[in-house]
């Protein structure tokens, strides 16, 4: 019984760790499209202007 609840452990904090390190992806994504939604006109002005 101990060892069927500690397996039972890992399997669910194996899965938080993916939830997590899934979360921070997303998190990063979203961040770099919002970065890219805010530079992308600077950027594109720079390039007009030179």
């Amino acid at each position: 019984m101990v060892q069927e609840r500690c397996a039972f452990a890992q399997i669910m904090s194996a899965y938080v760790t993916a939830v997590s390190v899934m979360t921070i992806a997303a998190a990063m994504v979203i961040a770099v499209s919002c970065m890219e939604g805010i530079f992308a006109p600077f950027a594109q002005h720079v390039l007009n202007v030179t």
